[in-house]
């Protein structure tokens, strides 16, 4: 695709584009010169955990750096201690 920059400097990216990459307004872009050519990069500004149906799940992005087995297992105790507690 050819796009051309404005006087400000300023390009559009085409909405077939956008939509592709998912790319709204407030999404930040990483600009990177490399050679001659520019690398533009979506900014990862969120979590790779999402919360589905009360689960947490980690989505596309970034691999996320803690212990899964070590979350779950954590979470699971919690829930029992909380179980334990309100049923005495």
């Amino acid at each position: 695709m050819i796009v051309k920059i404005d006087r400000a400097g300023r390009i559009v990216l085409p909405k077939t584009l956008r939509d592709r990459l998912n790319l709204e307004a407030g999404t930040e872009l990483d600009v990177e010169a490399v050679g001659d050519e520019l690398k533009l990069r979506k900014v990862k500004t969120e979590s790779t955990l999402i919360q589905k149906d009360g689960v947490w799940v980690h989505h596309a992005g970034t691999p996320c750096d803690i212990d899964v087995g070590e979350f779950v297992r954590t979470e699971r105790q919690a829930r029992i201690d909380h179980i334990i507690r309100h049923v005495d």
